[in-house]
């Protein structure tokens, strides 16, 4: 292994262990796999389950992780974080004042778009 890739996972072991503070994840958490590229849809997902192998090939601690897609992958559980702490930035209000889905956009959309807020004040949509 270069030193180069030694020092990188050093670095973000630390940053790991500096962001998450302890705190360990419960079902439901959304992390992120700092290894992945962020066109990587696997980048982030949301914390199903702990796994800790003692075998010769891969020990240590893992992570499961899904979409809430039926889509299902484990990551290495030291370099693991929360997006939540990673992601500093205050979501992005919504843009339509007549809607009453907040700053988290509890209407479901990231984003929303006109035609659905248009259809909620019309009554026709669900959410």
């Amino acid at each position: 292994m270069s030193a180069d890739l030694k020092d990188r996972e050093l670095e973000l072991a630390a940053e790991a262990l500096r962001v998450n503070a302890g705190r360990k994840p419960k079902f439901g958490d959304l992390m992120r796999n700092p290894w992945a590229s962020e066109g990587n849809p696997k980048r982030d997902g949301y914390f199903v389950r702990s796994r800790r192998g003692s075998g010769r090939f891969n020990p240590g601690l893992w992570y499961e992780f899904t979409d809430r897609n039926g889509e299902f992958w484990e990551t290495s559980g030291q370099y693991a974080v929360f997006v939540a702490a990673v992601d500093h930035e205050a979501p992005e209000p919504c843009k339509y004042p007549a809607c009453d889905c907040g700053p988290d956009h509890a209407c479901g959309l990231a984003g929303p778009t006109l035609s659905h807020h248009d259809r909620r004040a019309t009554g026709k949509d669900s959410a």
